[in-house]
């Protein structure tokens, strides 16, 4: 049992000392951090994009956008596993029915920081943002669930330091296929998420290899870049 003086002589020790004692390496000593599963984020690739749209230099909202695509469900999975104990059948078993959502439904979550202090919800009947699908043959798809909602554990982690408890959070669905059975996208299929008010539209792009987050924080070296019609500093 590690006694009250010691910890005391330990405390002063670290601050009065900082570079003779690294925080991390006593940390887990006096305070248990338990063991860490793997990092599953790295399926995600580019299946989660943010979005900071402006009007001149006034944020008007800020987005946060997974992609719920058949590597990240089965990231998802992974980690509810992870988390519950499950055997390896219970696993293949998840995974089987978490993959048979998207023959039927293109899923999204999306945190979103909205400054309309009067309409900051994606689901109400005259919301000031909507969300659509633009496929790559230029035709569009609407959602046809908006539901805000409370994020699992599980995909909180998924979506790493992007989450916060100042956001509110909405899942979105699309249907997978058209009036024919066929789907409308693939894992492999580029396409844009549209994110559209009555003043402007902004097109964020997945399974595309070459674009980025159309946001950039603040740092000393300022540069104007640009994606198609969309400027930031």
């Amino acid at each position: 049992m590690f006694k009250k003086n010691n910890l005391l002589i330990l405390i002063f020790t670290i601050f009065l000392f900082p570079s003779c004692y690294k925080h991390y390496k006593v940390s887990n000593i006096e305070f248990h951090q338990g063991q860490n599963h793997p990092d599953e984020r790295v399926a995600l690739n580019k299946n989660l994009k943010k979005v900071a749209i402006y009007d001149e230099y006034e944020t008007k909202a800020i987005f946060d956008l997974l992609y719920f695509s058949d590597s990240v469900r089965e990231a998802y999975i992974n980690k509810h596993v992870e988390k519950k104990g499950y055997d390896q059948e219970k696993k293949n078993s998840l995974i089987a029915k978490e993959l048979e959502q998207n023959k039927y439904w293109t899923t999204f979550y999306i945190l979103t920081d909205l400054r309309d202090r009067k309409r900051n919800s994606l689901n109400e009947k005259n919301a000031t943002w909507s969300v659509f699908l633009k496929l790559n043959n230029g035709s569009t798809v609407q959602p046809i669930s908006i539901k805000e909602i409370d994020l699992e554990p599980e995909i909180q982690y998924l979506f790493g330091p992007r989450f916060t408890p100042f956001q509110r959070y909405f899942e979105v669905k699309f249907p997978a296929k058209d009036l024919n059975g066929n789907l409308y996208i693939s894992d492999k299929t580029p396409f844009e998420v549209a994110l559209s008010s009555a003043y402007k539209t902004s097109f964020v792009k997945f399974n595309d290899q070459t674009t980025k987050d159309l946001y950039r924080p603040y740092s000393k070296k300022r540069k104007i870049l640009k994606n198609e019609d969309f400027y930031w500093i």
